[in-house]
């Protein structure tokens, strides 16, 4: 069954990608969208859906949100508070942002890129070694420093709460918020060491962009799931966003950074809606000289899968094009309409019931795969909020090898 709208539940509807596993506390026992087909094989979406559950205990104080909606981080109830904290080898901060400028809340931790050439651009929790002489929140507050070095405006120790630490097999986890921070998109090159990043691509895709996350900043909050989600007053997960990619030319990175993607024209195959896609498409783009990385609300996901049965695009648009296309002297034009013609909705008729669209790699009747894959569509500006943005570096070859400047 598909998942439940978000503008009812507040309970996130996230849709995994092909050779990605979703964050280990979704539960797939949650409620359903409003007027779905019954019928539909919750089996055959098992690969795409799972769901996210509610076994918390509420607490930490709430905080509010801008229209007066009501959040909180009731995660930090299990950390210990006070300042004593034991004299443990391994430090590692582990330092969040609550980002208000989105459709909902949203989590982001503060990670520590090493430089390129050094264990491999490797992203990490801020970390090091306490030797027991100095104060240790007085040492974190030096490493956030050291790694919030972007934020000269901004960088001082009112902007570093500590809220508590967490013990874990020799290693000690201190939490600090640095929500007070005023965090809009940042321009991040490849030499940044300060590196805001969303829970998505911590669990699921473990990277940011192509820059490897460290299996112990994964493995923390894959083992202790509640740090991952912010709650509403009746205790209920607020959906937690994907990243998706978007790329573009030079003179329009910085304006698409501050004001997000603009509606696309009505020739795109799920209408005119806004498109993003991952940081291989993004990055090798014909006409990219960059991209913009986002925060995206999928809300309600619809995941066309162009099974046999499944209803024709009957919209004007589509009848037309394969008009046009008919005679054209590119056969493969009218060809290729054919085949999407299961997945395409030229006139956004899933916007009815639905937040948004994901389509994958998904195999045509001839064995070939649907263009541009995969790509997300949303229905709504404001499902969509840009976290950075880069410059690339297309000099080395193929895509995935693509570095951001």
């Amino acid at each position: 069954m598909l998942p439940s709208s978000v503008n009812k539940s507040l309970r996130t509807t996230n849709n995994n990608m092909p050779n990605n596993k979703v964050l280990n506390f979704f539960d797939k026992n949650d409620s359903e969208c409003e007027d779905e087909d019954p019928s539909f094989d919750e089996k055959e979406n098992q690969e795409y859906y799972e769901y996210m559950n509610e076994n918390l205990d509420p607490g930490y104080v709430a905080k509010s949100y801008k229209n007066n909606t009501f959040f909180k981080y009731s995660a930090l109830d299990f950390l210990v508070k006070d300042d004593n904290i034991p004299n443990v080898e391994n430090v590692n901060i582990c330092a969040f942002h609550v980002n208000q400028t989105g459709k909902f809340p949203f989590l982001q931790f503060l990670l520590n890129k090493f430089p390129p050439g050094i264990f491999d651009d490797m992203v990490t929790f801020p970390c090091f070694s306490y030797n027991g002489k100095n104060d240790i929140i007085d040492e974190c507050i030096s490493k956030l420093d050291e790694v919030v070095d972007l934020f000269d405006g901004d960088k001082n120790d009112d902007n570093y709460k500590y809220v508590g630490y967490l013990v874990e097999e020799n290693e000690i986890y201190i939490f600090f918020d640095l929500s007070s921070i005023d965090l809009q998109a940042q321009e991040l090159y490849r030499r940044d060491k300060g590196w805001f990043t969303l829970v998505d691509e911590i669990v699921n895709y473990k990277s940011v962009c192509n820059f490897q996350i460290h299996s112990q900043v994964t493995s923390f909050f894959k083992n202790n799931s509640e740090f991952c989600s912010l709650y509403d007053e009746n205790d209920s997960a607020l959906e937690v966003p994907i990243v998706c990619y978007s790329g573009a030319p030079k003179n329009k990175l910085r304006f698409t950074a501050i004001f997000g993607i603009e509606q696309a024209n009505n020739d795109k195959i799920m209408g005119p809606y806004y498109y993003f896609t991952n940081y291989s498409n993004a990055a090798k783009g014909d006409a990219s000289d960059g991209l913009v990385r986002f925060a995206v609300f999928l809300g309600c996901t619809k995941v066309p899968l162009n099974y046999p049965n499944d209803k024709k695009d009957d919209s004007e648009y589509k009848v037309q094009v394969l008009k046009d296309k008919e005679g054209s002297e590119v056969a493969s034009d009218y060809s290729y309409e054919c085949k999407i013609e299961r997945v395409s909705d030229y006139d956004g008729k899933w916007t009815e019931d639905y937040n948004s669209v994901y389509i994958g790699k998904l195999t045509l009747e001839d064995g070939s795969a649907i263009s541009d894959a995969p790509f997300w569509v949303i229905k709504d500006y404001e499902q969509q909020t840009p976290i950075s943005y880069h410059r690339v570096n297309k000099r080395h070859g193929l895509s995935e090898n693509i570095f951001i400047l």
